[in-house]
């Protein structure tokens, strides 16, 4: 598998302005991905090299490298909405499902109210971006963030204009098996205003 299977799901309430994104990512994906790599060490390690904190650390850097280098704000690590992606991790790695709801779990806006990040009494916006991918070739933090920039609608999803947060879930595995050098992913990124 030479890139990461992935998916995106943008979800836009309230007074909801369309996020400012460039078509194309603006950089050629060469440059932008040196720089990721020379601020972010390790993100070319294989799922069964880093520890969950690590890859969830290196996926954020990796992000706010590609944000800086068009001029865009760096996203902060949120709390609720890192639970909300963490738990979809866990349940997509649990459950051989691998989608943006799967059986038994509420969609997006639902996992982000159990996660206390909405309802805020606030215009909010969230989106998701989800992958799996094997080893260093398609399941390192740098891989799969690279496969993101390259898909149209993945890239909007990390490059919104008007985003504050990010939420980063990893688990060792697939969502169709344990293997520790497979690794599933959940980014998370929103606003409450």
């Amino acid at each position: 598998m030479k890139a990461p299977l992935l998916t995106a799901l943008l979800l836009a309430v309230a007074t909801l302005a369309a996020a400012a994104v460039p078509s194309g990512d603006g950089l050629p994906l060469s440059a932008a991905n040196a720089e990721a790599k020379k601020r972010c060490p390790g993100s070319k390690r294989s799922p069964k090299k880093i520890k969950v904190t690590g890859a969830q650390r290196l996926v954020i850097c990796l992000v706010n490298k590609r944000r800086e280098a068009r001029g865009l704000r760096r996203l902060k690590r949120q709390k609720s909405i890192s639970k909300a992606a963490s738990r979809h991790t866990r349940q997509m790695r649990g459950s051989g499902c691998f989608a943006h709801r799967c059986s038994g779990e509420p969609d997006l806006t639902g996992r982000l109210t159990r996660a206390d990040y909405i309802p805020c009494g606030c215009s909010w916006n969230a989106s998701e971006n989800i992958a799996w991918g094997k080893g260093k070739k398609s399941g390192s933090p740098a891989k799969v963030v690279r496969a993101w920039m390259r898909s149209s609608s993945h890239r909007a999803t990390l490059l919104g204009s008007g985003l504050e947060h990010i939420g980063v879930g990893f688990r060792r595995g697939s969502p169709y098996s344990g293997k520790k050098k497979l690794a599933t992913y959940t980014i998370d990124v929103g606003y409450r205003r």
